[in-house]
């Protein structure tokens, strides 16, 4: 390890793995540090093989980190528990690799805030440039020749197709289409696209497309299973940092940065290491005895997540799921081999076949009632890109450990855009490992969404 870099990234999640890889593709001198407090995942089997992204959150997994929320009157007075990602590439290297894009409006809202640069104009080249679409052809809102591999994955298990045609039975005013995924379309079903390579059958995350073909330049280092203390800040300017290994009680060692700091350790990580950095609102830094560096009070505000029903359902034994797999581990070996020979099967698959984006019908707001029609008229009527809601199908049911001689279907629900918010901050000034001070927010405002 050297004392200095050029750039230093806090944090190796998706944001690190794409910018390092970009900065290092275009100039290989620079000298780059990307620090990491999980493990690496080039290679390893649960972070590189579709069907097994349910170890990640695994009791005892490793690659996730498990952020307990503070109790809250809104939850009958019980906390949740929320996972990022612990290991390099972070939550591309362990979610469940659903392709879904958001809403045009959503970067016109960034562009309205003098965020320049920011509209759905400008940044549609460059969604288009980080993908490979390969389900359909032609189409104006994809790229066609990025790192990022868009697929139908390796299995067809039929059951998407299943869902679609009887939902058409049931809903038919809400239409079937091709591609849920354009940008505009808010209230319909379609199949499920996946961050799945269709040729070798492999997750398509940012660490494997962007950093990995990098290892073999030696001005690229990663530091994996190592904590960012802080960023050391000099004259206004972010010079460097301070890390502890993992462990408690390691030693801190100071690492200098040439030309830039990048904090990039996620919705968690950021705004801790910006506290312990001096950067926050100074009525928390100083309840910790960390001198001010900048009065910020936004650091950690405003965390926002969507929650999440799931429901499972007895499926008929005729039925093709991923429950073999996911309950019998002896039963992948079955498929192993026609993954590393074709990258087809089930071990290229997460079993996740169809989705749905969802908007009230004019009956549908009636029973949603006064709370509801409040934030319908300010927010959701008049961007007719935004979808209320979104219904996924699973084939199978993906709960590790779970064992069970029947086959299921899953449905999971979300609302999306929630307008309950909380927070995300420190507990202690000094300690990296100490748990964070995190109010998950969650029904805070009585509102479905």
């Amino acid at each position: 390890m050297s004392s200095e870099y050029d750039v230093i990234f806090a944090g190796g999640g998706t944001a690190a793995c794409v910018t390092a890889g970009r900065l290092i593709a275009t100039n290989p001198s620079l000298r780059i540090l990307v620090v990491e407090s999980g493990n690496h995942s080039r290679d390893v089997p649960s972070h590189v093989q579709p069907c097994r992204f349910i170890e990640h959150v695994a009791d005892g997994s490793t690659t996730v980190t498990r952020h307990k929320s503070n109790r809250s009157k809104f939850l009958g007075g019980r906390s949740v528990v929320v996972f990022s990602g612990h290991s390099v590439g972070g939550g591309s290297a362990v979610n469940f690799m659903i392709y879904v894009r958001g809403a045009k409006s959503d970067y016109d809202d960034w562009a309205r805030i003098e965020n320049n640069g920011w509209s759905f104009e400008e940044l549609l080249p460059l969604f288009k440039k980080l993908e490979t679409y390969t389900p359909i052809a032609g189409r104006s809102t994809h790229g066609y020749q990025g790192p990022i591999q868009i697929s139908a994955a390796g299995a067809d298990l039929d059951l998407g197709t299943q869902f679609l045609d009887m939902a058409q039975k049931y809903d038919p005013m809400r239409p079937r289409v091709d591609d849920s995924n354009d940008f505009k379309t808010a209230n319909a079903c379609s199949l499920l696209y996946k961050y799945i390579d269709s040729v070798s059958g492999r997750r398509s995350d940012a660490a494997s497309r962007y950093l990995h073909p990098h290892l073999d330049n030696p001005n690229l280092a990663i530091l994996v299973k190592t904590r960012v203390k802080r960023v050391i800040v000099e004259n206004g300017c972010a010079v460097g940092i301070e890390y502890v290994s993992n462990d408690v009680g390691g030693k801190v060692v100071t690492v200098k940065a040439k030309k830039l700091v990048v904090v990039s350790a996620g919705t968690f990580g950021s705004p801790s290491i910006l506290e312990r950095s001096g950067i926050g609102s100074s009525s928390i830094l100083q309840k910790y005895g960390i001198p001010v560096v900048v009065d910020l009070p936004g650091v950690g505000e405003n965390y926002q997540d969507h929650t999440k029903s799931v429901l499972a359902c007895y499926a008929p034994d005729t039925k093709n799921t991923m429950d073999d797999v996911w309950m019998e581990p002896e039963a992948s070996k079955t498929y192993l081999a026609e993954w590393e020979a074709t990258g087809k099967g089930k071990i290229a698959t997460n079993g996740i076949e169809a989705y749905m984006k969802l908007r009230p019908t004019e009956k549908e707001l009636e029973v949603l009632g006064p709370e509801f029609e409040r934030r319908w008229e300010s927010f959701y009527r008049d961007q007719p890109d935004k979808p209320v809601g979104q219904i996924v199908l699973v084939a199978g049911l993906p709960k590790p450990g779970f064992k069970s001689p029947w086959k299921f279907i899953t449905v999971a629900y979300d609302t999306l855009y929630p307008e309950s918010i909380g927070s995300v901050h420190i507990s202690d000034g000094q300690d990296t490992n100490a748990p964070l001070n995190f109010d998950a927010g969650l029904l805070s405002k009585y509102v479905l969404c």
